[in-house]
């Protein structure tokens, strides 16, 4: 009787343990996932505004073909009138 009396403190020390080395990995990862969070943060937004900023170059590059092309269409209106 005396054996399974040590044991049950030994279990209890054994899963204290376990559960100790659970809490300690969970908080590592935790600070981790906080620590880590700004850099993450800044290359999605960066890459975002890169898609963002590529997008609104095609749209402007369009404007400035439409509107040479009007610039065109005047002149020569202009050069026909001369």
């Amino acid at each position: 009787m005396a054996s399974s009396k040590e044991k049950k403190p030994k279990m209890k020390k054994e899963q204290m343990n376990v559960l100790l080395k659970v809490v300690m990995f969970v908080l590592f990862v935790t600070g981790a996932a906080v620590f880590s969070y700004p850099f993450i943060s800044d290359a999605i937004n960066n890459y975002y505004d890169q898609k963002n900023l590529a997008a609104l170059q095609v749209e402007t590059e369009k404007q400035n073909i439409e509107q040479l092309q009007k610039q065109k269409k005047t002149l020569r209106l202009r050069m026909r009138n001369f």
